[in-house]
């Protein structure tokens, strides 16, 4: 398996529209997208494209994505990369989203400009653990 694709990002999403307009907009910046409609396909897509990010839903059907980033933290290839969680039904001050080891967690709907400065941190810069910080709306967002 070669190393991390450096512009490569994953989106793990089972909305259609979230997962089309995600994988658009960051198309438009620059990066290569890959993506999933499940963590089950998030898994082998990961395990062939080894992406530098993943941004990744929660609640999905087949494998949703507490499954998913318990498998690839049980494998010592895929476990370096980030993930960034996108969800609507935690807050990033959650114990249960913290056992899952996030570089960070944006709350839907989600803010592109937001997600974009922390794509670029996660993918460009190659960012230290997560911090809570806020978003324009005064969502919280891990960061």
């Amino acid at each position: 398996m070669s190393a991390p694709s450096a512009r490569r990002i994953l989106i793990i999403e089972d909305d259609d529209a979230v997962r089309e307009a995600l994988a658009e907009l960051l198309t438009a910046e620059g990066y290569r997208v890959t993506c999933a409609a499940n963590g089950r396909e998030g898994l082998a897509r990961a395990a062939e494209e080894r992406p530098a990010l993943v941004l990744l839903d929660l609640c999905m059907p087949v494998m949703d994505g507490w499954a998913f980033r318990a498998a690839q933290l049980a494998d010592p290839v895929l476990a370096a990369v980030p993930v960034i969680v996108l969800s609507a039904s935690h807050r990033a001050d959650s114990p249960q989203l913290a056992r899952l080891q996030p570089a960070t967690f944006v709350a839907k709907p989600v803010e592109f400009e937001l997600l974009r400065a922390l794509v670029r941190r996660y993918v460009e810069v190659g960012a230290p653990r997560p911090r809570v910080a806020v978003s324009g709306r005064g969502r919280a967002a891990m960061g």
